[in-house]
């Protein structure tokens, strides 16, 4: 189960259960398995991720902060 999908289950009342995997494989010769590049992408990925749910969460604060005030 990827980490969104432990989140969304946990947004929902359900169990957080996270889990940790060792990456074995070889790597280079002294025996980095980092790739730059992915993980710069995934990087990339995630801020715009936390962009995307920021952004919800501003525009359901403005709501909520709309509705106390009777729309006033």
């Amino acid at each position: 189960m990827s980490f969104e999908e432990q989140l969304e289950r946990a947004a929902r009342g359900g169990r957080f259960e996270p889990q940790v995997t060792l990456d074995r494989s070889a790597g280079e010769v002294d025996g980095n398995n980092v790739v730059a590049e992915d993980e710069a992408a995934a990087l990339t990925r995630v801020e715009y991720v936390y962009q995307a749910l920021s952004l919800v969460l501003q525009h359901k604060v403005q709501m909520m902060r709309l509705a106390v005030s009777g729309g006033r």
